[in-house]
């Protein structure tokens, strides 16, 4: 068997295989991309375009602007393998509408017997359910911090509410006391007024009663006075008899 027959052989054995692989492969050729071959679930991807053959940006212009153009031109150049992780590409899945689908993929130089580059394999696969469900669970997450933040805050709002209140009512409690207090003294000045109305109403009394006697001593020494004067005169008068 020639040389060139096994080539093609194995050539032909190592595309069934990727035919058949659960990955989404495709084989470009040549500095401007075009599409040599494309597996299954490649051209399910892509709705079942006509890309073989056709340039990659031609196949998928919508891909245009995406980054995508550029990775497959610099590995081309360099041979410096390039690998994505969750990348988002924007693309027709054969609807004729974009959508946004999720990837994890490598673009690998491929090379000639001579050891020059002549083109790129595509080896990729879709991670978009896993991408949305975990960026769904991060939202959730998220929002659950928030609420919790959220809940957290208030209650340290109201705790400070409360802390306030409390302050105020034990800044009442201490004005109440002080005013008891004070309300406590004012009634012992009054208690000792009144006592002292008291003892000064008793002396008045005392006063009043002393008073009451030199009257009626007055009155007393008066009368003697008026009998000693009616006893003078009744003694002159038998004077003058005799």
């Amino acid at each position: 068997m020639k040389k060139n027959d096994l080539l093609k052989k194995s050539d032909d054995y190592m595309r069934n295989v990727f035919m058949q692989m659960p990955a989404i492969i495709c084989m470009l050729h040549g500095p401007k991309h075009v599409f040599e071959f494309a597996n299954k679930m490649y051209m399910q991807l892509i709705g079942q375009r006509a890309i073989i053959g056709k340039p990659f940006r031609e196949a998928l212009p919508e891909l245009e602007g995406q980054g995508f153009f550029e990775l497959l031109d610099e590995v081309y150049k360099t041979g410096k393998p390039f690998t994505g992780n969750e990348t988002l590409a924007t693309f027709d899945r054969g609807n004729g509408k974009r959508e946004d689908g999720f990837f994890n993929f490598e673009f690998q130089s491929t090379y000639d017997d001579k050891g020059n580059i002549e083109g790129i394999l595509v080896f990729a696969t879709e991670v978009t359910d896993q991408v949305l469900a975990r960026r769904k669970i991060e939202i959730e997450i998220k929002q659950k911090s928030e609420e919790l933040a959220f809940q957290k805050t208030e209650k340290g709002k109201r705790a400070a509410e409360l802390g306030i209140a409390n302050k105020e009512l034990v800044f009442q409690d201490d004005e109440k006391e002080k005013r008891a207090a004070e309300l406590i003294i004012a009634n012992k000045e009054l208690v000792f007024q009144n006592e002292e109305k008291e003892k000064r109403a008793a002396e008045l009394s005392i006063a009043n009663k002393e008073l009451l006697f030199q009257d009626d001593e007055k009155e007393k020494r008066a009368a003697e006075l008026v009998i000693a004067n009616k006893e003078l005169v009744f003694q002159n008068e038998e004077k003058e008899k005799r």
